[in-house]
């Protein structure tokens, strides 16, 4: 992953319906990762957005910036 796709934001909550950890995407709000820990949740997290971040930049999408990197 490189600097740019790291500096996302995630929300990281407990579902209680699944009794899993899940972590959200802030930037890409239909993602979301899944584990029995926060880590391992925001670690599938990550990984998933660095995937689409990949595919994205390959058929020539426009990529969110990380909220943090907006200008207001």
């Amino acid at each position: 992953m490189n600097k740019q796709d790291d500096r996302y934001g995630y929300s990281v909550f407990w579902w209680p319906e699944d009794a899993m950890w899940i972590a959200q995407s802030i930037e890409f709000p239909s993602l979301s990762g899944v584990g029995e820990t926060p880590d391992d949740a925001l670690k599938e997290a990550r990984e998933i957005v660095q995937v689409s971040v990949q595919s994205m930049k390959e058929d020539g999408e426009p990529i969110p910036k990380p909220v943090a990197s907006r200008v207001v």
